[in-house]
C-alpha cells in the first residue's frame, strides 16, 4: 500500500505493547540470582548492583510503543531513553507480515532491513525511502502483538 494519497488523512494512532515475557524472565533471574547471591553471604551492595542491571533490562525493553502522527512514526522501548523516528513521508510502502519466531524480540538486524519488537509476531513491514542512490530502499518492520492492520 502506499502512502502518497494518504499522507493528509492519516489518523493518530499510539499502541503500546508490553513484553510479558520479557518481564517475567527478568523477574524470575532477579529472585533467583537475588536468592543465590544472599545465599552465598555476598555484600548487599554488590547483591544490589547485581539485581539492577536486569530490572534496568526491564525498564529499557519491557514495553515498545508505536505512534502515528501527520508526519512521523515514533518507536520507543520502555521508559523512552531507546528510541527511533520515521518521516512519514519517507514510507513508500507499508504491509502487515509474519515474522519468523527465529527473529526474537529486541532491535536487530533481520534479513532484508531492521525488527523492533518486544513480542508477538505480527509485524508492519515499512520500505523506506534512503540510501545513497534515488531509488534506493531500506525495509524496517515494526512488531505489534495485535491490530497490525489497524497500523498499516
Amino acid at each position: 500500500m502506499s502512502l502518497a494519497n494518504r499522507s493528509a488523512r492519516v489518523n493518530d494512532y499510539r499502541h503500546t505493547q508490553v513484553g510479558w515475557m520479557t518481564i517475567g524472565i527478568v523477574a524470575c533471574v532477579t529472585l533467583l540470582e537475588t536468592g543465590a547471591m544472599l545465599g552465598a553471604r555476598m555484600s548487599v551492595g554488590l547483591v544490589a548492583v547485581m539485581t539492577s542491571i536486569p530490572l534496568l533490562v526491564a525498564l529499557l525493553f519491557g514495553s515498545m510503543t508505536v505512534t502515528v502522527d501527520q508526519q512521523d512514526i515514533k518507536i520507543r522501548f520502555g521508559v523512552g531513553l531507546i528510541h527511533k523516528r520515521f518521516a512519514l513521508n519517507t514510507v513508500r510502502l507499508y504491509r502487515p507480515v509474519q515474522s519468523p519466531w527465529y527473529y526474537g524480540w529486541g532491535i536487530k538486524m533481520i534479513p532484508g532491513g531492521w525488527m523492533y519488537n518486544v513480542s508477538g509476531s505480527s509485524a508492519v513491514e515499512l520500505l523506506l525511502e534512503g540510501g545513497r542512490a534515488p531509488r534506493d530502499h531500506r525495509r524496517v518492520f515494526v512488531a505489534q502483538e495485535r491490530r497490525p492492520r489497524r497500523a498499516a
